[in-house]
């Protein structure tokens, strides 16, 4: 039986314009993304590693290769780590968003940053 993803979630920022921005490296470059969500709210992901699987209903929307990876809200800083490995991020509606680490030490760090003792 699957794990279920809904286990652990984590704080990723709140906007009154409906996004979040993303900065990483991508190529050698440093880049920035947003991640857009259907209104303004404060934004929760759900932290999942490659044994949890994905429920069908959520569609990738980009992969985050290794490097440092940041999210900035309104407010400014809200989520910084290394990726040792790609991290996926998949969405769901307007709201609904899973990061799913590649890296078990990438999910376990990130598991300790939302508050969670173990996993």
């Amino acid at each position: 039986m699957a794990k279920d993803y809904h286990a652990y979630k984590m704080f990723i920022g709140e906007s009154e314009i409906a996004a979040l921005v993303a900065v990483f490296f991508e190529d050698g470059k440093l880049t920035t993304d947003f991640l857009r969500f259907g209104g303004d709210e404060t934004y929760l992901a759900y932290l999942t590693d490659t044994t949890y699987q994905i429920p069908e209903h959520y569609k990738l929307v980009r992969t985050f290769e290794p490097s440092w990876f940041t999210i900035y809200d309104d407010h400014g800083l809200t989520v910084h780590s290394y990726l040792a490995a790609p991290m996926r991020v998949y969405r769901a509606g307007d709201y609904s968003c899973i990061f799913q680490f590649e890296s078990k030490g990438n999910f376990l760090q990130m598991l300790k940053k939302a508050g969670y003792e173990e996993a």
